[in-house]
């Protein structure tokens, strides 16, 4: 935990690859070889190039491919795979949100955000989407638009953690005390044992003014095993008593 809440803790969802047709496309891929073929076994990226050097529009492929890509963190040809892909089929929610989590591991964040929201487009009602713009945007900055997507995330993701996690960093940033404390409240309430958030919550207590409520979240999360925690109560109790 840092000494001010910044947006380093607010990435909280994770990278959620939206694989459409990999398992389809690679059992695809080989079926063509016969139960007892003497001919070599092709790895599944060996497969899709073959597709693709075939055929370079085979869409299947391109998103598999793609798939792969994110998966192994190759985010450069992750992109160009999704790119293409789109270049073919422009109206797939899921190619548009995969691109953004490309894009995002390229620290490409204003093209993250324009790709997520072309999936909100198609998809307006996806959580995790709202999500991710809400991170791509504020990477930018731009943390009102941000707070936006923030809070139809947490509305669309109510039993989701880390939807109120990630909305009250925002608001704290923004300076929404009262809304910051409410926010991490209801994380807490679903996640108890979360260290950090009770360490964030102890935070903007401090500044709130409620020292006491402060000391007992700090004392719980050092009771937890956060040593910072514990670091921050002592910090404290000596500053009430001064």
């Amino acid at each position: 935990m840092k000494q001010r809440i910044t947006l380093a803790n607010v990435n909280r969802l994770g990278q959620t690859v939206r694989v459409l047709v990999v398992f389809l496309s690679l059992a695809s891929a080989v079926a063509g070889f016969a139960f007892c073929s003497s001919a070599p076994r092709l790895s599944p990226e060996q497969s899709l190039a073959r597709r693709l050097t075939n055929n370079p529009d085979d869409l299947p492929a391109l998103r598999a491919s793609a798939d792969i890509a994110l998966y192994r963190e190759d985010f450069e040809r992750a992109r160009e795979f999704y790119v293409h892909a789109i270049e073919l089929d422009a109206t797939d929610a899921d190619t548009w949100f995969n691109l953004g989590l490309a894009y995002e591991g390229l620290a490409a964040y204003e093209q993250a955000g324009n790709a997520y929201r072309q999936s909100l487009q198609l998809r307006p009602d996806d959580g995790l989407a709202h999500s991710r713009a809400g991170l791509a945007l504020a990477r930018q900055q731009n943390f009102q638009l941000a707070r936006f997507h923030f809070e139809r995330s947490r509305q669309l993701l109510p039993e989701h953690p880390d939807a109120h996690y990630n909305y009250a960093h925002i608001i704290a940033d923004l300076g929404d005390t009262a809304g910051a404390l409410q926010l991490f409240s209801d994380y807490i309430a679903l996640k108890p044992d979360d260290t950090d958030a009770i360490v964030c919550l102890a935070v903007v207590s401090a500044r709130a003014g409620e020292r006491t409520r402060a000391l007992e979240l700090f004392q719980s999360a050092c009771e937890k095993g956060d040593r910072d925690a514990c670091d921050r109560e002592g910090q404290l109790r000596e500053g009430s008593e001064r």
